[in-house]
């Protein structure tokens, strides 16, 4: 039995197993089926990670407000136009008293009259300027800091009123110096002229002497308006000029178009998120002032070209935002006015406000950095004095639920730093005084005509850890 069981088993070896010609080839096809779909889902994980070395195309836009029409590229986001810094520089007069004078860059008046818009992308950062005004100069300075001008708004109206633009001269000199004073770069003189550039239109590429690689600087002068150019602004990260992400960079050039700008009274309306308390001329019998109106309006008009964007008005405050949930940012602004309503009766006003208080509301946390600046990334939301507005991060942690709460505290707490800075009359307060209150005001509650403020579970775990040193300066410390 054994060698019949060994003949068998033998038999069976030389036995090769024909599969038919059609089942091998349903096989094959459906191995090549399966790997397709693994690169696929690959690259798709990839492009939404942000690991992509490739842009691609994006959707139309259209500033109307300027004549421009063009498409840039996709995932690219608006980055918000900041508000033009301030700088209060004290002047001692001879009988003793303190005069205060708002001083400002002569460069930020200048750029925010320039630029129409920029958007960030992690390969390419796009920048459009309207070139409307030479670089500045013959400004009366108030003084000069640190190698910086600080000039009167007065002083650099009047300096803007009195240039001519249909006489302005655009040679290849004073862009390349209109380059420099923009950019902080070099530039060559002598520019590429750009066949395939924007049509009906001269292109000519200015290339930076010392990082002509990344960043590509394209004046278009049109017949339109020659004496009007734009800059379009194209710069990429490190690593990021290759031939697929070149070509991309051109025909977002070649698609943009040009007609006469159209004003956009419509376009600040839809943009604007209504709450049963709205901003009016009059508060409570006060007139409001031209000033409040026009910082209100210059707030409103920096992102009317910005998709995403809108605002909510208040009787004190313009809240612009772009997070997802507009419920949350009508819920937010609400507080912010509740909160004024409740500072006001606890130190109270000397005199009626001159501006109309900021809010910004991030919808990711890099765009908040972007915006205040890496110096500020430990931060979950800042009052910068200096712009007089404050800014809010979304929190990437906890429940929604957590979230809401934890971005309500955090502005609450930034909200009364902005208050208490107007009520002083522009001044900065004792660290100690500005930093307790706004942490004591973070546990407010808001419900009907109640408010209750609870104490900071956060804060209140630390005290017995701080009373148990039995060293009362280093708990105050």
């Amino acid at each position: 039995m054994r060698d019949e069981a060994r003949e068998i088993m033998e038999s069976h070896k030389n036995i090769k197993f024909q599969f038919p010609v059609r089942i091998r080839m349903l096989a094959f096809a459906f191995v090549i089926g399966i790997s397709f779909v693994l690169c696929s889902t690959d690259l798709m994980a990839k492009r939404r990670s942000g690991k992509s070395a490739y842009i691609r195309p994006g959707k139309t836009f259209n500033m109307r407000g300027i004549g421009l029409k063009g498409k840039l590229i996709r995932d690219a986001k608006a980055a918000p136009i900041a508000s033009i810094d301030e700088r209060i520089l004290t002047q001692k007069l001879s009988d003793g008293t303190i005069n205060k004078i708002t001083a400002f860059f002569p460069e930020d008046l200048w750029l925010r009259d320039q630029i129409a818009g920029t958007w960030k992308h992690p390969l390419c950062t796009i920048s459009i300027y309207k070139m409307t005004l030479p670089v500045p100069a013959d400004i009366a300075e108030i003084c000069n800091l640190n190698g910086r001008s600080y000039v009167l708004k007065a002083a650099y109206d009047t300096w803007e009123e009195g240039i001519d633009a249909s006489k302005s001269d655009w040679s290849d000199e004073n862009i390349a110096e209109w380059l420099q004073y923009i950019c902080k770069k070099k530039f060559t003189v002598e520019p590429e002229i750009i066949k395939r550039g924007v049509r009906n239109a001269i292109t000519k590429r200015f290339v930076p002497e010392d990082d002509g690689k990344n960043d590509f600087c394209f004046v278009v002068t049109r017949a339109l308006s020659p004496t009007t150019p734009f800059l379009f602004r194209y710069e990429f990260a490190p690593g990021a000029v290759n031939k697929k992400n070149l070509k991309v960079l051109f025909q977002s050039l070649n698609s943009m178009t040009f007609s006469k700008p159209k004003k956009e009274k419509d376009d600040a309306k839809q943009k604007k998120i209504t709450t049963k308390r709205s901003s009016r001329r009059k508060k409570g019998g006060v007139e409001r002032s031209q000033e409040y109106l026009d910082s209100k309006r210059s707030v409103i008009d920096a992102i009317k070209n910005m998709r995403n964007w809108w605002y909510v008005e208040t009787d004190n405050f313009i809240m612009v935002a772009n997070i997802k949930s507009k419920a949350t940012a009508k819920a937010l602004a609400l507080n912010l006015e509740r909160s004024r309503n409740l500072y006001t009766k606890i130190f109270p006003l000397e005199k009626p406000l001159q501006a109309v208080s900021v809010a910004r509301m991030f919808a990711t946390r890099e765009g908040y950095l972007n915006y205040v600046g890496p110096g500020w990334k430990w931060s979950g939301g800042i009052w910068m004095s200096s712009r007089k507005e404050l800014a809010v991060s979304p929190m990437n942690w906890g429940s929604r639920r957590e979230k809401r709460k934890a971005m309500a505290q955090v502005t609450l707490h930034e909200a009364f730093h902005q208050y208490i800075f107007f009520a002083t009359g522009e001044r900065q307060t004792a660290v100690w005084f500005n930093e307790g209150m706004a942490q004591f005001f973070e546990g407010a509650e808001f419900k009907s005509s109640k408010i209750r403020i609870n104490p900071l579970s956060r804060k209140i775990t630390k005290m017995p850890a701080l009373a148990n040193k039995g060293n009362i300066d280093n708990m105050l410390k």
